[in-house]
């Protein structure tokens, strides 16, 4: 008499198992990405607040490379491409490099004359780039000079920086018409600028 009681209970048991198994979340693991890509070995770091255009958050920059995190939603949520009258509307994201072995992006260097060599990956929901120089002499104009980066270009977005501020650059396009969207990050009052956009027609000269 006591079975059919006791196999219930036991039938009770294994579902409760069963169902706490699904209500458990999966456990996401982070990574340092300080650790990650060694910025105790930068010769600067700038990080902001990353209530800008871009999603930018910081800036490491080592002898011969830089690295700039970028908040991917924020990025990948970019606005300024949305006017119906440029012609690549909604086509802007940092998503379609991510296959790429050598995305192709470039930095803004002093004394230099060489090529570059790029990657990009997700990590922690972040953009992480990744823009190297080939830190080599015969690569310098002048041999009695230095490497000096003052900027990083990823993809439509220019990003410049120095001691006092940070400055970004979007350039939206369209068949007649070039729209230029600029936003400047004061690195001493720690706040970002708004956006400043400059429209600039893109009219052809007939031939004479």
């Amino acid at each position: 008499m006591c079975k059919r009681p006791l196999a219930l209970l036991l039938a009770a048991v294994t579902l409760f198992s069963f169902s706490s198994c699904k209500k458990s979340e999966p456990v996401v693991e982070t990574v340092n990405i300080a650790e990650e890509i060694n910025e105790s070995a930068a010769h600067e770091v700038i990080e902001c607040p990353n209530d800008n255009m871009i999603g930018l958050e910081k800036i490491v920059i080592f002898e011969d490379h830089v690295v700039v995190v970028l908040d991917k939603q924020i990025c990948d949520d970019l606005e300024y491409d949305k006017n119906k009258w440029v012609g690549n509307a909604y086509d802007y994201t940092l998503e379609k490099y991510l296959d790429e072995e050598n995305p192709r992006f470039s930095l803004r260097v002093t004394n230099y004359c060489g090529s570059f060599s790029s990657s990009i990956e997700v990590i922690n929901d972040k953009y992480v780039v990744t823009v190297a120089l080939d830190n080599n002499e015969y690569n310098k104009y002048d041999p009695n000079e230095d490497f000096e980066i003052r900027g990083v270009r990823i993809g439509d977005f220019a990003i410049e920086f120095d001691e006092e501020k940070v400055e970004l650059e979007y350039i939206a396009t369209g068949c007649d018409i070039m729209c230029f969207y600029t936003q400047v990050y004061d690195r001493s009052a720690k706040t970002w600028g708004s956006v400043d956009e400059r429209v600039v027609g893109c009219e052809t000269q007939p031939d004479v």
